[in-house]
């Protein structure tokens, strides 16, 4: 569960209308709703309460009458989600912006997020930190001139999780001829 709620199901085996009883066993990292009233296949809501230092597993127990059913559920830590360029060409010597972005706020202190480029003509911090209750930041990304077009990747890094995306950079455009 990587990022703040997921949806759970319970599917009945016998026909007709049935209440479902539903447990955490840390319901302090991932809350499900007590109970849950349907025919055949209901589906509830499970939270993420806190943000987790590392990855927690939390079994979600689901009970009716003398049966009982669990699952175990592994809730992960604030896991990147996404790195991006915009625009994602540019004239080398332009600026553009970069974005990280994780799947769900950022916990006290925020995270950092390891940068790296593929090509020194694309300059970009070594680390760019998320804020505490946000989900996303945003860096300069600075280039330098080129005389044939190149496609550089950069790749951002958060506790084992890789994410990369690529920028193009062009060269100037020919200069007019006048007649």
């Amino acid at each position: 569960l990587p990022s703040a709620s997921a949806t759970g199901t319970v599917t009945l085996n016998s026909a007709g209308w049935a209440t479902v009883t539903l447990s955490s066993s840390e319901p302090s990292v991932l809350t499900v709703p007590a109970s849950v009233s349907g025919e055949s296949t209901v589906a509830f809501a499970m939270n993420a309460a806190t943000a987790v230092a590392a990855t927690t597993d939390v079994t979600v127990t689901a009970t009716t009458g003398p049966f009982s059913r669990s699952i175990t559920i592994k809730v992960r830590p604030t896991e990147l989600a996404a790195v991006g360029i915009s625009p994602s060409m540019v004239e080398g010597g332009a600026d553009a912006t970069g974005s990280v972005v994780l799947y769900r706020a950022a916990p006290a202190g925020g995270v950092d997020v390891a940068l790296s480029s593929a090509d020194p003509l694309v300059t970009i911090p070594s680390i760019v930190t998320v804020p505490a209750g946000v989900s996303s930041k945003t860096f300069t990304v600075q280039t330098s001139a080129v005389t044939t077009s190149r496609t550089i990747a950069l790749t951002a890094s958060h506790d084992d999780v890789l994410k990369s995306c690529s920028l193009t950079l062009q060269p100037p455009p020919p200069p007019a001829i006048a007649a």
